[in-house]
This record gives structure tokens, C-alpha cells and sequence, in this order.
């Protein structure tokens, strides 16, 4: 699966049912729309959110 940059996003996504992962996806463009915090599995920041 890999870490950061290297995580496969779709096995990420699979992780959370839909609705957390778009909750998440949201609360990361409000509060890290930068994807600063990216070195974990990472989550990136829903598109046009914030």
C-alpha cells in the first residue's frame, strides 16, 4: 500500500465506508488544503471543499 505520495488511494479509500471518507475529504480541505499532513495514508483534500 505504501505511504504518503506512494499509498494507493484506492486502497485508502476502501478503508472508510463513503460517507466517512467524504467527511474526511472535507474536514482535510478546511484544515490542511495543502495536504501538508500527507505522510501517513493518505487522504487527500476533496477538490473545490473548504
Amino acid at each position: 500500500m505504501g505511504f504518503g505520495d506512494n499509498a494507493a488511494a484506492d486502497l485508502v479509500r476502501s478503508a472508510y465506508d463513503s460517507e466517512d471518507h467524504r467527511r474526511l475529504t472535507g474536514l482535510k480541505a478546511t484544515y490542511d488544503p495543502g495536504n501538508i499532513f500527507r505522510l501517513n495514508y493518505n487522504i487527500p483534500p476533496l477538490a473545490g471543499a473548504g
